[in-house]
């Protein structure tokens, strides 16, 4: 099976001048050896890397490895985070596994996702308990919340989209000027408007 890996890095982290992918996770270990990880545990082939802000640096502090490409998005500083999916090359017959580049997913969690996902559906992975998180933080951050009838849910970064789903993306492609304002979570109501069913885990 052709699965190819999209890290979506292209903005400016809201917090830090850091790129997110830069982030350690111990003393050695960034953000983005570990998204490298969860690749290879999805059997991904191919990792995209749409970057942005600071993208000579990323190009310097890449793993070792020749299966990180990178697209630019030149208009990083106008455009979100749908805009920047559009401007890969769909005509590959690929599965997508689509990731902010600051999200971590712990092994456990990505092989219970391997159980779950459909060639049929969408599946996005979500968070119903983001209103309680964010009675917690006094400084709260920016979030993506998702309606799906009468339940709310945040957008935590991270989409399965299958290859029979590639024709939909390239009709998007063509007018993608359009969506220079919308993030992934808006792509999950455009799908839904088009009929194609979405699982939320």
């Amino acid at each position: 099976m052709n699965n190819r890996f999209v890290i979506l890095g292209a903005g400016k982290n809201q917090w830090t001048q850091e790129n997110s992918s830069f982030f350690k996770i111990g003393n050695e270990y960034s953000l983005l050896n570990w998204q490298v990880s969860t690749s290879e545990i999805l059997n991904c082939s191919r990792i995209d890397y749409v970057a942005g802000y600071n993208v000579d640096s990323l190009r310097t502090c890449l793993p070792s490895t020749d299966s990180i490409h990178i697209v630019y998005n030149k208009n990083w500083e106008e455009t979100n985070s749908l805009y920047s999916l559009l401007l890969l090359d769909f005509n590959k017959n690929e599965n997508l596994f689509v990731i902010y580049n600051d999200i971590l997913l712990e092994e456990e969690f990505i092989e219970k996702l391997k159980l779950n996902l459909s060639q049929n559906a969408i599946t996005c992975l979500v968070d119903s308990t983001y209103p309680s998180r964010f009675t917690r933080n006094k400084k709260k951050p920016k979030c993506e919340i998702i309606l799906n009838g009468v339940k709310k849910f945040e957008f935590v970064g991270f989409v399965h989209i299958p290859k029979k789903f590639l024709p939909f993306l390239l009709e998007l492609q063509k007018n993608k000027t359009t969506y220079e304002p919308a993030s992934m979570s808006q792509l999950l109501k455009i799908a839904e408007e088009h009929n194609i069913p979405t699982i939320y885990l």
